[in-house]
């Protein structure tokens, strides 16, 4: 069972942008300037190919078990859209937790353009996988913390992609 899995450890490459990528998109065009978030909540976040390669390990294994192929680090909203908000640079649109936010205050288009990723930026669960570690370390496999420079190889390939671009 991974958690959020974005572009690989390398260049940030990546075939699909949903996750965290869809919510930044929008706020790297501006459409919001109120967003149900709280800037606390913490994404534990993944490489494509940090998670396959666990996966792999794991699965050579002659036991049946369930694994949770996670980062043992995870990045908050607010460090992300902060960081994300220097990259891109965008004006970083006020983040008000769900339990706070008037809903009223947005469009149509703008609620079903965010409410999926309502839980997302909003819940704060931390992710245990002391067996999966363990397990992994077993084999030799170290698991890679998820920090900026992981952030800014994703950003550029989002960024080169032309998913990002600001339409007149």
């Amino acid at each position: 069972r991974p958690s959020m899995i974005t572009g690989d450890a390398i260049n940030g490459k990546t075939t699909d942008f949903k996750l965290f990528y869809q919510p930044l998109r929008y706020f790297i065009k501006e459409i919001f300037s109120k967003v149900p978030a709280n800037l606390d909540c913490k994404l534990n976040l993944i490489n494509v190919d940090t998670a396959a390669k666990a996966i792999v390990t794991l699965a050579g294994r002659n036991e049946v078990a369930t694994y949770h192929i996670v980062s043992p680090t995870a990045v908050s909203v607010g460090s992300l859209v902060e960081l994300a908000s220097k990259y891109f640079c965008f004006e970083m649109p006020s983040f008000i937790p769900v339990e706070n936010f008037d809903f009223k205050d947005l469009t149509a288009l703008q609620k079903k353009l965010i409410m999926p990723f309502v839980p997302y930026l909003n819940y704060n669960v931390e992710l245990i996988a002391t067996i999966s570690f363990a397990k992994l370390l077993e084999n030799n496999f170290r698991s890679v913390e998820f920090g900026e420079a992981n952030l800014m190889k994703l950003f550029r390939y989002f960024y080169d992609s032309n998913f990002t671009k600001k339409t007149s």
